[in-house]
């Protein structure tokens, strides 16, 4: 396992601290040539190098919240880019895996402030519900009400008002 660590900007220019590790082997019918060329180098010379272009090459294309939502799929494509880069050398990426994204301060507060605010957000969404049902009740209070005084005024108008009044009141 090889750390590469390397600061790369995401596609909306944030400035991303990105560790990852690489697993990697190196092809074993290459090996002979590999050691006597590099003398030992291949970490130095083939893989932190072409790992960190690929680091480069793939998070430029996200914007920090797509970094964020994409994590598998930008493993698995650094992974695929380094492979690509070293194959010819003769070396194998077994597996890549990012240990940490560290975004920009400013970013990371922006987040949490994003954040806090669609929390206040569905907070008044839950205020307005309730007050949107108070206005219904009050909207059911006034039909009653109505409901009861157009009973009345009909009642007046007969001979047994006042008995029917009495009834509807009681």
């Amino acid at each position: 396992a090889l750390p590469v660590d390397e600061l790369v900007y995401s596609k909306d220019s944030q400035i991303v601290h990105v560790v990852a590790t690489v697993n990697y082997q190196l092809d074993a019918s290459k090996i002979k040539e590999i050691f006597e060329e590099v003398r030992k180098e291949a970490e130095n010379r083939y893989v932190i190098p072409r790992s960190k272009d690929a680091l480069k090459d793939i998070l430029s294309k996200y914007t920090a919240q797509g970094i964020i939502d994409n994590r598998g799929q930008i493993t698995l494509e650094i992974k695929n880019r380094v492979q690509e880069r070293v194959f010819e050398d003769g070396v194998i990426i077994q597996d890549v895996s990012i240990t940490n994204y560290d975004f920009d301060d400013l970013y990371e507060a922006a987040v949490q402030n994003k954040q806090v605010e669609e929390q206040r957000a569905l907070a008044q969404v839950n205020v307005t519900k309730q007050e949107e049902e108070k206005k219904k009740q009050q909207i059911l209070q006034a039909e009653a009400l109505s409901e009861k005084t157009r009973l009345e005024v009909e009642a007046l108008s007969t001979a047994q008002g006042g008995q029917i009044i009495e009834k509807i009141q009681a």
